[in-house]
Order: structure tokens, then C-alpha cells, then sequence
């Protein structure tokens, strides 16, 4: 798989500057750096629904793969100015939608990477969402409305799978794989 993100990542994990260099890539790419094993776990969930696309980074290398996914972002890139993602372009369409998109699409998996802490973006896509598969990425607990996601997720969701991920210097971060509890048929 071809990442430029994970090149470039490893080209710095070495230098002094390593973390300074972190808000460039970020805001270029993604807030979590994928890897194959991630996206290739993907393959068993599509098609996707991703919310908080930012620069559509996830859904590009998915679609190189071949995966189904249609990817959406409050304040798409193509369209104006995002804050989280200054200056970046698309790397793949990107939808206009908010969290509640993940409605319209109960037979896809949802995914969420590193959903904005302070908004409660992620617990509302989940509590509207009425597929049986979510895929997080990120870390566990950054901010109450996190806390409000986790708690949903405990109470309807069980952990499948998790892959680790690249990790910045003072994070943990990885990819999550969640199953409804009382999954329909």
C-alpha cells in the first residue's frame, strides 16, 4: 500500500524535531497515520460511512484498496476553511454532512478518526447510527463529550478487535473495531 503519511512519519520518528512536525502532517493528512493492517481491516466491515472526514485521507487509501466508502465532513475542504485542517486540500471526495449523515446508512460500518473531543460529534453519530459495526480510531477519554461516547459505546457495543497504530510521542492510539450487543440479523 502506498501511504505517504506513513513515510513520512518514519523519516521523522528519528529527529530531534519529531513532534514539532507533528500539526504539518496532521493537518495534511490525518490525525491518525494509517497502516495496511488497518485499512485491510476495513475489507471485512464495508462499506463505510466515515463522519469527520477532514481531509479524506482514510477514505482515499480505503478506495485504493478498493473498499466502498463514502466519507463526510461538516465543513468539507472543497468548499471553504476548516480549523482542523488549514491550508490541507482533499486527497478524495468528501461529502458535506454533520454526524447525523451516519443515519442515513444502517447497513454500513461507521467510522470515526479522532472526532473533534469538544463536540459531541461522535456520540451523536453513534446514537443515531443503526448499523451493527463501528470502527474508532483514537485514543480512550479526551474530553467529556469522549466520556459520552465511551459510555454509549460500553452500554451498546462490544470490542472486536483493536490494531495498534503509529503512535506520536505521548499518545496511545489505536484502531477499534465495535459490534452492536444486540446486533440485527
Amino acid at each position: 500500500m502506498d501511504n505517504s503519511f506513513l513515510r513520512e512519519f518514519s523519516k521523522l520518528h528519528s529527529r530531534r524535531d519529531f513532534f514539532c512536525k507533528k500539526s504539518a502532517l496532521v493537518s495534511k493528512y490525518a490525525y491518525a497515520i494509517p497502516t495496511a493492517a488497518a485499512i485491510n481491516e476495513f475489507q471485512k466491515y464495508q462499506p463505510i460511512v466515515e463522519i469527520g472526514a477532514g481531509t479524506g485521507y482514510w477514505a482515499f487509501l480505503m478506495r485504493k484498496a478498493g473498499i466502498k466508502v463514502i466519507a463526510y465532513e461538516r465543513y468539507p475542504l472543497s468548499v471553504g476553511k476548516n480549523e482542523w485542517f488549514p491550508g490541507a486540500h482533499n486527497w478524495t471526495e468528501v461529502l458535506g454532512g454533520d454526524e447525523y449523515a451516519a443515519s442515513k446508512h444502517p447497513d454500513s460500518t461507521l467510522f470515526l478518526c479522532w472526532p473533534p473531543g469538544r463536540y459531541p460529534v461522535a456520540y451523536n453519530a453513534l446514537r443515531t447510527f443503526k448499523g451493527n459495526h463501528v470502527i474508532h480510531v483514537g485514543a480512550i477519554g479526551h474530553g467529556e463529550n469522549e466520556d459520552r461516547f465511551q459510555a454509549l459505546l460500553k452500554k451498546d457495543w462490544q470490542l472486536k478487535k483493536q490494531v495498534d497504530l503509529p503512535q506520536w510521542i505521548g499518545d496511545y492510539e489505536a484502531l477499534f473495531v465495535y459490534r452492536r450487543k444486540q446486533a440485527s440479523k
